[in-house]
C-alpha cells in the first residue's frame, strides 16, 4: 500500500502525519491547561487522549491512500472516529474534559511514550 501512496520520488507522509497530529493535540491540551499538562517531550500525549490521537493519525494516514484500497463502511468508521476525537480535543481545549491526573507517557508516570 505505501508504494501505491507516493508518487516517485515522493517521500513518506507517516512520520510527519504523526508529529503534526501529536503537536495540535498538545495545542489543545495547552490552550486549556497551560505548560503544567505539556512535558518537554514533544512526542507526547496525555494518556487519555492517545486513542483519539491514533484516530486521527489513522484517518490522515488513510486519506494519503487510493479510494479504492477500502471500502465505504471502513472509510466512514474510520472518518466517525476520527471526528469524535477532534471533538473530544475541543472538549479539552474548553475544559469540558477533564484530563487532570492524567499521566503522560514516558517518565510522567510510567505510561508507554506514543513514539513510531
Amino acid at each position: 500500500m505505501k508504494d501505491k501512496a507516493l508518487a516517485d520520488g515522493q517521500t513518506d507522509p507517516f512520520l510527519p502525519i504523526i508529529a503534526q497530529t501529536i503537536e495540535e493535540v498538545r495545542g489543545y491540551v495547552a490552550t486549556y491547561a497551560g505548560d503544567a499538562f505539556i512535558p518537554s517531550d514533544t512526542d507526547t500525549v496525555p494518556a487519555r487522549l492517545k486513542a483519539a490521537t491514533i484516530a486521527v493519525i489513522a484517518n490522515r494516514v488513510a486519506l494519503r491512500l487510493p479510494v479504492n484500497l477500502a471500502d465505504e463502511a471502513t472509510t466512514t468508521g474510520r472518518r466517525a472516529k476520527a471526528d469524535a476525537a477532534v471533538r473530544l480535543f475541543e472538549k479539552v481545549m474548553t475544559g469540558d474534559y477533564n484530563i487532570t491526573g492524567t499521566n503522560f507517557g514516558g517518565s510522567y508516570g510510567g505510561q508507554p511514550k506514543m513514539t513510531f
